[in-house]
């Protein structure tokens, strides 16, 4: 019987007596990393393409960085306390200074 070869044409390797798949070790981990470099470049496109797609259908009006204040009631104050308030975020409940403030 005849020494069973790799598949693969470049690399003809002789594979051992019993081994059960027709590719040696080299060949078919080459094989997975070439699938696993596609997927990860197929579902970088996908994510480019989708986010894209968001910020065409919603005009831009989707902002990440956007600050979501909280509303301030201006009653019984002056001119002075109420641009002297400090708002606070909704996210992180942290006082953020108004710009421009006095």
């Amino acid at each position: 019987m005849s020494q069973k070869l790799c598949k693969n044409k470049k690399c003809q390797r002789p594979l051992p007596e019993g081994y059960k798949y027709k590719y040696c070790e080299h060949c078919r981990s080459e094989r997975a990393q070439k699938i696993k470099n596609a997927g990860k470049a197929t579902l970088g496109i996908a994510v480019m393409v989708v986010g894209t797609a968001v910020t065409v259908i919603t005009k831009g009006n989707i902002n990440p960085n956007k600050k979501y204040t909280e509303p301030v009631s201006h009653e019984g104050l002056n001119y002075r306390d109420a641009v002297s308030m400090v708002i606070l975020t909704r996210r992180s409940q942290e006082p953020v200074a108004m710009r421009g403030a006095l």
